[in-house]
């Protein structure tokens, strides 16, 4: 996903996983202080898992975002959890951010550039947050091969 060459912000999708306690209140809070301060518009749901299996149909509308940024979980979850609802999604318009394997400082950090500038410069707790982050091959895929017939095996 490449949003230097046409200036766009990403939509930001952040999912709280209210309904269990597999991500630290701490750093769901966290990020979601230092996104506000920073003046990144954030739409946040409760639970991500409970939408796609009512299939809500704000799915379609963040399916289609361009570009989007989910931070949820694993990857592999919210691309499948997309894809049992009926809208899969695109392999070059998502960055995910998995709270459960990346710190808050990883996934704002990664927040600030993906193969140019994805979002303003910001400071988080004094600090200036690194000008580099991880290139787009480190989005902390799942490395458990898919499946046959599972959304991206080849």
């Amino acid at each position: 996903m490449t949003t230097s060459s046409t200036g766009e912000r990403p939509h930001v999708l952040f999912c709280d996983c209210a309904h269990y306690e597999i991500i630290p209140r701490a750093s769901k809070e966290q990020i979601r202080a230092d996104l506000s301060r920073a003046g990144v518009e954030v739409e946040a749901v409760k639970d991500l898992c409970g939408l796609a299996a009512q299939r809500d149909p704000r799915l379609p509308v963040w399916a289609a975002a361009s570009p989007l940024v989910i931070v949820a979980c694993f990857p592999r979850a919210v691309r499948w959890l997309f894809h049992a609802a009926g809208t899969p999604l695109s392999n070059d318009r998502v960055r995910f951010f998995n709270m459960r394997t990346q710190s808050p400082e990883e996934i704002l950090g990664g927040l600030m550039k993906d193969e140019g500038l994805l979002m303003p410069r910001i400071e988080v707790r004094g600090d200036n947050i690194e000008n580099e982050s991880a290139p787009a091959s480190l989005n902390h895929q799942s490395s458990i091969i898919n499946p046959p017939g599972f959304p991206g095996s080849r």
